[in-house]
């Protein structure tokens, strides 16, 4: 039985690599590239469903009669699709046979993956015509199951397009034909990344070239020619998987490509929410967060400094983890950053012209990697995968100040404002407490006695030869609510 290649195997490295991915925190040195297993691991990418279209060549080439392949294929390709419904049953399954276009036809339609297919019993069609085959599996792909990420058409052929009969993709014309241009318009139309296979069941130069130009006039750059050697039918489709894989492995890190790291800045705060640095305590802690973009990618953070840009101050240090810094996907980070500069007075303020306050820009920089990337590019071929940077590596917001202080003279005017009020409250208190009009005292005896009262806040009399009684009578004047006592 065909097996994969890329079974998960080495399973210390893919424990390794997820427990990398898991943590949050400095990591004691560099994080060496994971293995292509573990990547594959990581990534989920078994789970990822595909739909393949396998096109079986019948022209009278293949034959066993004329030394052809044609024997071999019907051996060996449903133990390969015996392999992949048991290795990937997500996935979905066509296969067509073609020869002249009356002979091109569906065999098995868009299902699950089976070694149950209905190969005819010998290779004797007079044609090869890809260019229908091509329409035929491109048809299968649009009926997939909605939960299809991706599409692969498998091409089994030892030769080149020849179908003089058949206008739309040859006639004579070859792969000027109208019927080409309306293949890639519809590759495109399928709304998931499709890639064309080539396995030539052949040695010859030629015959491999031929099939190669059939696949770049379907799929454009999105082609691969399987091996310019052959060596036989198993090889061929065990490196089909490892084709697929590779597929699989650019669809789940496609959405990560380019992502990095956001950064943002967190610091001491004044009363109005600006984030404030005091001068003369010479130091600040600040903080800043780390967040990783990506969906599934885990990245690293290494090389960590932080630059100082503003503060009247030379001689700035700035101390930051410079530990590797392992972010699983999505995940955050948050680092001490502790700013030491020498001692600002008002005096030295005073020398720059009086000012108090300096806008500061703190700017952080550091490399972004991922351990993934090595086996990402290099093994799964996915040149166009990339890791992004820092993003916000520049603060906003930042002030530093020299607090206001208060002098012998500012306190003698504060006292003297306060003297004014003082004396201010009391005069308007004198004036609501002023007396005015006439008291009259009478006694039981009906004897009474007017006294007039004087323009101001208090009276006094004594009462004994107005009324005949010993004593005094005083008066004082309310000025909360205008009455008097």
């Amino acid at each position: 039985m065909i097996a994969r290649r890329l079974t998960v195997t080495f399973a210390t490295t893919v424990a390794l690599a997820c427990s990398s991915i898991g943590s949050a925190g400095p990591a004691s040195a560099d994080v060496p590239p994971a293995g292509p297993a573990a990547v594959a691991a990581a990534l989920g990418a078994n789970q990822i469903p595909a739909a393949i279209v396998v096109l079986v060549d019948i022209s009278d080439s293949m034959s066993a009669s004329e030394h052809g392949l044609y024997p071999e294929v019907r051996t060996e390709l449903p133990q390969f699709l015996a392999a992949l419904a048991k290795q990937d049953p997500q996935d979905q399954v066509a296969v067509i046979v073609f020869g002249n276009r009356d002979d091109t036809r569906t065999i098995y339609p868009m299902g699950p993956p089976t070694s149950n297919i209905p190969l005819p019993g010998d290779a004797n069609s007079l044609g090869t015509d890809i260019g229908y085959a091509f329409q035929l599996a491109l048809q299968q792909l649009s009926v997939a199951h909605k939960n299809i990420q991706l599409g692969d058409v498998l091409l089994l052929s030892d030769g080149g397009m020849w179908a003089p009969g058949d206008p739309t993709y040859d006639g004579g014309h070859g792969y000027h034909a109208p019927g080409w241009a309306t293949l890639r318009s519809n590759v495109q139309g399928l709304g998931i990344p499709v890639t064309g296979y080539g396995l030539p069941l052949t040695s010859n130069v030629t015959d491999i070239d031929a099939l190669h130009q059939a696949l770049t006039a379907c799929f454009g750059a999105n082609q691969q020619m399987l091996s310019a050697n052959f060596s036989g039918l198993t090889a061929q489709l065990d490196g089909t998987q490892d084709k697929i894989q590779s597929s699989r492995i650019a669809v789940a890190a496609t959405p990560d490509s380019g992502r990095g790291v956001q950064v943002t800045w967190n610091g001491p705060a004044g009363s109005n929410g600006a984030r404030r640095l005091n001068l003369p305590s010479g130091q600040a802690d600040l903080s800043v967060r780390l967040t990783a973009t990506t969906r599934r990618i885990p990245l690293h953070v290494r090389d960590l400094s932080v630059q100082v840009t503003g503060l009247p101050a030379g001689d700035i240090s700035a101390r930051i983890s410079t530990a590797d810094i392992a972010l699983a996907p999505g995940r955050s980070v948050t680092l001490p950053v502790h700013l030491r500069w020498p001692h600002v007075t008002a005096d030295s303020a005073a020398a720059a012209g009086g000012r108090r306050s300096w806008p500061v820009t703190l700017t952080l920089s550091g490399q972004v990697y991922s351990p993934f990337t090595n086996a990402i590019r290099k093994f799964y071929l996915d040149k166009s995968f990339t890791v992004g940077k820092l993003a916000g590596s520049a603060s906003p917001g930042f002030v530093a100040v020299i607090p206001a202080s208060i002098s012998l003279f500012d306190w003698l005017l504060i006292l003297l404002l306060v003297a004014l009020v003082i004396a201010a409250a009391g005069v308007f208190a004198g004036r609501r407490a002023r007396l005015q009009g006439v008291l009259i005292v009478s006694t039981v005896g009906h004897k009474s006695y007017p006294f007039t009262l004087p323009s101001r806040p208090w009276f006094s009399s004594r009462i004994d030869n107005a009324l005949g009684i010993p004593g005094l009578i005083h008066v004082s004047g309310n000025p909360i609510n205008h009455s008097m006592r």
